[in-house]
């Protein structure tokens, strides 16, 4: 798996592994996602896929945003993929 910092990156492994831990037995209330290893300055990849680069400038936006306004202030449309 490639080095990621972006919720876009981030969130499918997170709903993969939500989605295989939760057998429907007991109802989720809350879940937390965490990452590490994070060293501050990342290598630029050579080739880059479309769109990473402005993916990475909403996300510093959106923590801006948080920052100064609390949690809650912004989310993402569609919410999550999974079937209630």
């Amino acid at each position: 798996m490639e080095p990621a910092d972006t919720t876009d990156a981030i969130w499918p492994a997170a709903d993969r592994l939500l989605t295989k831990a939760d057998d429907g037995a007991q109802a989720i209330r809350l879940i937390g996602v965490s990452v590490s290893v994070f060293d501050g300055e990342r290598q630029m990849a050579l080739f880059e896929p479309p769109g990473v680069e402005r993916a990475r400038r909403v996300a510093r936006a959106v923590d801006t945003l948080v920052d100064r306004f609390g949690p809650g202030v912004v989310s993402r449309g569609g919410g999550s993929s999974r079937k209630r």
